[in-house]
């Protein structure tokens, strides 16, 4: 049987590692080490920066999943225009 994860992320393109640049670095580092924070993934060679969602999610947790995802990229990249490149759902194999 196969076993699928949800993950509400950006893709780390040349535009946000621009963005990225300018933050602190440690502030960046805090915030991508996974745990409740941002977690890190690659699909297809190009690396993603998000955060995993529940089984089942209801519209509310994902929902509040995109703004909290959303407030935690403004503050390592205050210049990535989020609103213009918002975070897309991924189906990815699961990891357990």
């Amino acid at each position: 049987m196969f076993r699928f994860s949800l993950y509400l992320a950006i893709p780390e393109d040349s535009l946000f590692a621009r963005s990225i640049e300018k933050s602190n670095p440690h502030l960046v580092g805090m915030f991508t080490q996974g745990g409740d924070y941002l977690h890190k993934k690659v699909v297809d060679s190009l690396p993603y920066l998000g955060k995993p969602l529940p089984p089942s999610p209801s519209l509310e947790q994902l929902e509040r999943t995109q703004i909290n995802l959303i407030s935690l990229l403004k503050k390592i990249a205050p210049t990535y225009p989020v609103t213009e490149h918002p975070p897309i759902l991924l189906t990815l194999p699961d990891d357990s």
